[in-house]
């Protein structure tokens, strides 16, 4: 279970946008149909981790012209 939601910045993004590992060294995989939109997010872009549906998460991330990115990822460490 994931107790650290709130703000945090991308750490790395991997496999083609399939896993993301934040600033608190938590890895998460990514929904297969949200991989293309975290594929073109960056180390230290800011990010808001909120809890969703069970063990899934909701992370945001705000793009420099305001836009609101959401995908879906599961807390695997």
């Amino acid at each position: 279970m994931y107790f650290n939601t709130g703000k945090h910045t991308i750490k790395k993004v991997t496999n083609n946008g399939g896993n993301i590992v934040l600033d608190d060294n938590s890895n998460w995989d990514v929904s297969l149909f949200d991989k293309f939109t975290a594929l073109f997010w960056s180390p230290n872009d800011k990010v808001t981790v909120k809890p969703y549906i069970g063990s899934k998460f909701k992370i945001e991330r705000e793009t420099r012209f305001g836009k609101i990115e959401i995908i879906e990822a599961a807390y695997l460490n």
